[in-house]
């Protein structure tokens, strides 16, 4: 056999490198190829919260979150909204679907949320975004599958000029923050809905016998806070822009303070020491190490005639004291304080709000626990600094159950709040009159400061009220120092530190934000109530699972409704403005607006049939002009302070609407910018 010739070898081994290097690139190629599929995100998730977005603005509020994953994951997932950052650990196997619930605080901006779906290193393998929206000047319609949602969607509100946003309400969302609900269906859902103060607009066949409505029995029924409007049919749009009138409820927060959570953080850091744990002791140990290791050092080795040893010594005594200060300071820092400020409210759904704040002094890992609460979520605390501005810092939370889990790299604070039923008994008040009111304290807290909200009027007691005892308040009248700038005014913690000569600067920080935070707590406002503040109530806490003790105050509100036989009367609630601003600043339930114009809102008890406009001039504004709407008519008609409102102004439910700066001459044909209060304008019947 012939040899190959070593230029056949050449060649051969040539051909082969070359099939191997295409080879080599192929296999690279289709390697390198599959890197990007392989590294491509194998989790899908999806976002939703409330209605479409649409959510209560002083509630928390959930983010039901869905992810799959076609590998196993172990990681977590991580929700961001500004500051606040709240997680939670999630594993999913391979191939599946799971959903989470996030429960976020109430929203401090209209800004988005983003949801981060991490893994075991931190790395980010997905992201979503949803911008919740809570209504301003907007009218909610929810309409069950099939409804007319379209054509309620092209419609504006009657009376008040409002957009109606129509929205396609599934089975599983929350309706609270509707206005109105139409459904053929009446079960237990539509019935809270309508007790908590919703429309619901049904049919003649809709099954509400067992309420006492029968079919064809009335068009407009009032049920607790809320009304039923039965039409004959719900697919009928017709009558729709005449039913659908605009209502009253709160105004939306407009700042990041302007929340009840923020009243409450900044209440509760500003109890007890209000700071992270000091070092009382620091400067006088730098001291005592300065002349240990200058004048001390020196005198010794002086006189063992050994200065040459300072070399060693200096260090020695350095790294003694760095020592000392390692164990003393340590063990210093390891105390973690405590503090609280809770808001309870009263009445037919009696509610606790509670605010914890974990100010420590070194770094590690903490967990605050709430055994008693219905919705736990971390707290926002915003920026805090130093006496020198330095910032100190805050820590986000992961929610476990009724723990919230925090990991602070330094000394600094961290907080959660929550919501639920009243651990305690609250206060009674009994009216006795115009004059004075009886009340009572028939539970074990002991309130430092208590009394009487009546209709933007505070009458504030200067007695100390004792578990168990009564004691009869002579109430402030209307005119007895009506105003902004007057210590009987309608700012409530203004009010009790004026009254009371309460004038440091630790009240300010500690009352006042207790105020706002039950302001902004109202879903709409309360004409009149008893109210107390008591350093004697301890929440439910939990440090690192063990109980713990708390140092704050508890402001206690419990609501007094007017009795249409005794006579009562009802402040107004802000329906709309002309061209201008609402500050939502005052009192508990209070605003005021500077504007052209004002739309209030009245929702009197049934039985009333008539009621007088009266007025407290808390701007000196004078008299501005009034109209009421009269449904059997259908117009405005000039109306007049001191006159009684008849059945023509009262619709079935109690409606009243009044328009506020619309007759005078003066505002035609321009802007005139008033400052007005809703509250300045009541409705009173029978003995008031």
């Amino acid at each position: 056999m012939r040899e190959p010739s070593a230029a056949g070898l050449r060649l051969c081994s040539v051909h082969t490198a070359q099939r191997q290097l295409a080879l080599l690139a192929l296999t690279c190629g289709l390697a390198f190829g599959a890197v990007p599929a392989a590294a491509q995100s194998t989790i899908e998730i999806d976002v939703a919260t409330g209605i479409d977005g649409w959510i209560q603005p002083r509630e928390p509020y959930d983010l039901l979150i869905t992810v799959t994953s076609d590998v196993l994951f172990d990681g977590t997932i991580q929700a961001t909204m500004g500051s606040i950052v709240v997680a939670t650990a999630a594993q999913i196997p391979a191939g599946t679907t799971k959903r989470f619930v996030l429960t976020m605080p109430p929203p401090n901006s209209s800004g988005a949320i983003r949801v981060d779906v991490l893994d075991a290193e931190g790395d980010r393998l997905e992201t979503a975004r949803v911008t919740p929206r809570y209504p301003v000047d907007e009218v909610l319609v929810g309409v069950t599958s099939g409804g007319p949602r379209n054509e309620l969607d092209q419609l504006r509100t009657p009376i008040v000029d409002r957009d109606i946003v129509a929205l396609e309400v599934t089975d599983d969302q929350p309706i609270g923050v509707l206005d109105y609900f139409v459904s053929r269906a009446f079960g237990e859902r539509e019935l809270s809905f309508v007790e908590a103060g919703g429309v619901l607009v049904t049919e003649q066949s809709a099954p509400l016998e067992a309420i006492g409505v029968s079919s064809g029995d009335v068009d407009r029924f009032r049920l607790d806070d809320g009304e039923i409007l039965v039409v004959d049919s719900i697919a009928d749009v017709a009558t729709y822009g005449e039913l659908l009138i605009a209502r009253a409820r709160g105004s939306a927060p407009l700042e990041f303070w302007q929340s009840p959570d923020q009243g409450l953080s900044d209440a509760a850091t500003n109890a007890g020491s209000g700071g992270v744990p000091e070092l009382p002791w620091l400067f006088g140990a730098l001291v005592g190490y300065t002349v240990l290791i200058g004048p001390v050092n020196f005198l010794v080795l002086r006189r063992l005639r050994r200065r040459d040893w300072a070399w060693l010594t200096i260090p020695a005594i350095s790294l003694a004291s760095l020592g000392v200060f390692w164990v003393v300071g340590g063990q210093r820092l390891e105390d973690a304080g405590i503090t609280h400020a809770t808001v309870m409210i009263g009445g037919e759904e009696p509610v606790e709000r509670t605010a914890v704040v974990l100010a420590v002094g070194k770094e590690g890992s903490y967990s605050l626990g709430f055994a008693d609460a219905e919705i736990v979520y971390p707290a926002t605390l915003g920026n805090r600094f130093d006496e020198v501005g330095r910032p100190i810092a805050t820590a986000s939370g992961q929610v476990v159950g009724k723990d919230v889990r925090f990991d602070l790299q330094q000394l600094g604070f961290a907080g959660a709040n929550a919501i639920g039923p009243p651990s305690t008994t609250l206060l009674t008040a009994d009216d006795s009159g115009d004059t004075a009111v009886d009340v009572t304290n028939n539970g074990e807290l002991s309130y430092w400061a208590w009394g009487v909200y009546d209709h933007g009027t505070i009458t504030t007691a200067d007695v100390t009220l004792m578990p168990g005892s009564t004691v009869r308040l002579d109430l402030k009248r209307a005119g007895q120092g009506q105003g902004l700038d007057t210590e009987f005014g309608f700012f409530l913690g203004d009010a009790v530190i004026n009254q009371l000569g309460l004038f440091d600067d630790r009240a300010w920080r500690i009352i006042s934000p207790l105020g706002n935070a039950a302001q902004f707590a109202f879903e709409g406002s309360l004409d009149r109530f008893v109210f107390g503040f008591s350093e004697d109530f301890q929440p439910s806490v939990t440090l690192d699972g063990q109980p713990v003790s708390s140092e704050g105050n508890a402001l206690v509100i419990v609501p007094m409704a007017g009795q249409a036989g005794s006579g009562g009367s009802q402040g107004g609630s802000l329906l709309g403005i002309g061209s201008g601003f609402v500050e939502p600043s005052g009192g508990p339930g209070f605003e005021f607006v500077s504007t052209d114009e004002m739309w209030l809102g009245y929702r009197l008890p049934v039985e009333v049939t008539s009621a007088r406009l009266d007025w407290i001039d808390r701007f000196g504004a004078g008299q501005l002009g009034q109209q009421a709407w009269d449904w059997v008519s259908g117009a405005l008609v000039d109306v007049q302070i001191g006159e009684d409102l008849d059945g023509r102004f009262i619709d079935p439910a109690g409606n009243v609407i009044l328009r506020v700066g619309a007759n005078k001459p003066e505002f035609e044909g321009g802007f005139v910018e008033l400052p007005m209060s809703p509250t300045a304008f009541t409705l009173s019947w029978g003995d008031r």
